[in-house]
């Protein structure tokens, strides 16, 4: 039986080749989670491999992998994080706005909004510092995941 390659992977001839995902399903991960983990928070993984909640506050915590969608799923003790596509939160959001990671545990700050106080202080234009983008509201209750590191030069 010849074998061929359908997207990178080998596919027996004869045979239906595998349905590539839908577009715009959203890519998670499943983690066991820290007490203290919420629905719509955004989420780093710690050196043991859990997720607990993500801030700009230090290195450590300020690289988020996503944010939460599920908690006690598929499991007790287990929570799914979106890392990129869309993912219901509490807002109100902006829609079209774009949401950064805040100097808060787990919390989402307007990147316009630089009075709010969970504003990262090294976000701050012209610093030459880096902030981290989470993603671009589509709704008041709807989060676009797309984590981006960038570069606060503007």
């Amino acid at each position: 039986m010849a074998i061929t390659r359908f997207a990178g992977r080998p596919v027996e001839s004869g045979s239906a080749p595998p349905t590539p995902p839908t577009p715009g399903t959203p890519t998670t991960y499943v983690r066991t989670y820290t007490v203290g983990l919420g629905l719509g928070d955004v989420a780093y993984q710690k050196a043991d491999g859990t997720a607990d909640q993500a801030d700009a506050s230090a290195l450590a915590t300020s690289k988020p992998m996503g944010v939460v969608s599920a908690i006690d799923s598929p499991a007790v003790g287990q929570c799914e994080i979106v890392h990129s596509g869309d993912v219901a939160v509490t807002g109100p959001l902006t829609p079209g706005a774009v949401y950064i990671l805040g100097s808060s545990p787990g919390v989402l700050v307007d990147i316009t909004d630089t009075v709010n106080p969970n504003y990262p202080a090294y976000a701050t234009p012209g610093s030459g510092e880096s902030l981290v983008i989470v993603g671009v509201a589509q709704a008041a209750g709807s989060l676009a995941v797309n984590l981006q590191g960038i570069s606060a030069t503007g």
